[in-house]
């Protein structure tokens, strides 16, 4: 009797934790990629939340060349909150995705009732206090510096990823971005999160206006554990394949490695009826479109 297993070679993980970071990281940059070329992965993009991430990934390219490694942008206080000046050096610097505030987000703040932290089960230290970003007015419309940043992402033809904002704010980002900015690499981060938990009549919604989903498989970890396997294979059905990607959201020593965080996810979604080649245009061919590879 023959089973079918996923493949990771080939995949492109463009949502990995490395160190250095103010959290604990099961590896930094270089040994992130190391895993992946270990893996056969074609390319990892490195998240940090409290730096832009290009020069490290240039740095860990250079000594992993058999892997490609992409840096990107994460919108918090530590680079100053929703700042074009930020988001236009990183562009320049090759950054690949621009993500909207994460753990200084205001819903951030709501969902774990801390800031720059995740509460009792991981921990950043920081101690200065900050206020919660909110991308909206309080008349609900974009503030000026998002339409300056939306440009950008625009300009260079980048990723947007909507990071930890609510579902207001999310509804509104698309919105702009499609119909203003026509921006066509818009990513809903970890949509099953506490943070917005979107229904698939939601998402769907989202995906009509022009977005894709990212499915993490860091998500169905017992921490976070804010998503299970029945939940994502649902969505998956419900929504296409060809709509979504799936990445890991890890590094933190809670979760496998990336590689085989997302290695069992995807044996756990074969099980429930995903099939191997959905699998490959989530893990492979989508997100190496959204990075530029497939016109290499």
């Amino acid at each position: 009797m023959s089973y079918v297993v996923v493949d990771m070679a080939g995949t492109c993980d463009l949502h990995i934790h490395a160190g250095p970071d103010i959290f604990y990281r099961i590896a930094d940059d270089v040994g992130m990629a190391e895993i992946a070329r270990d893996a056969g992965q074609k390319a990892i993009m490195l998240k940090g939340h409290a730096e832009a991430t290009a020069n490290r990934a240039k740095a860990a390219q250079k000594l992993v060349p058999e892997v490609r490694v992409f840096g990107s942008v994460v919108l918090n206080w530590f680079v100053g909150g929703l700042n074009p000046l930020v988001v236009e050096y990183a562009l320049k610097d090759g950054a690949k995705e621009v993500w909207m505030p994460t753990i200084h987000a205001h819903r951030h703040g709501e969902v774990y009732g801390v800031l720059g932290d995740y509460g009792t089960f991981s921990t950043s230290g920081m101690k200065t206090p900050v206020k919660g970003i909110k991308i909206l007015d309080e008349d609900g419309n974009l503030k000026p510096e998002m339409h300056d940043i939306l440009a950008l992402i625009a300009e260079y033809d980048v990723i947007l990823g909507t990071g930890h904002i609510d579902r207001e704010e999310t509804y509104a980002l698309v919105r702009a971005a499609t119909e203003q900015y026509k921006i066509g690499k818009i990513l809903i981060t970890h949509p099953h999160d506490h943070f917005v938990r979107f229904d698939d009549d939601q998402l769907s919604e989202l995906v009509n206006m022009g977005a894709m989903l990212e499915l993490c498989s860091g998500g169905v970890q017992p921490v976070p554990g804010y998503a299970t396997i029945d939940m994502v294979s649902t969505t998956i059905k419900n929504i296409g394949a060809e709509n979504i990607i799936i990445s890991s959201d890890a590094g933190a020593p809670r979760k496998p490695t990336p590689v085989d965080s997302t290695r069992i996810y995807g044996n756990c979604l074969l099980s429930k009826g995903i099939t191997i080649e959905q699998f490959d245009i989530m893990a492979k061919k989508n997100p190496a479109q959204l990075v530029g590879l497939d016109q290499e």
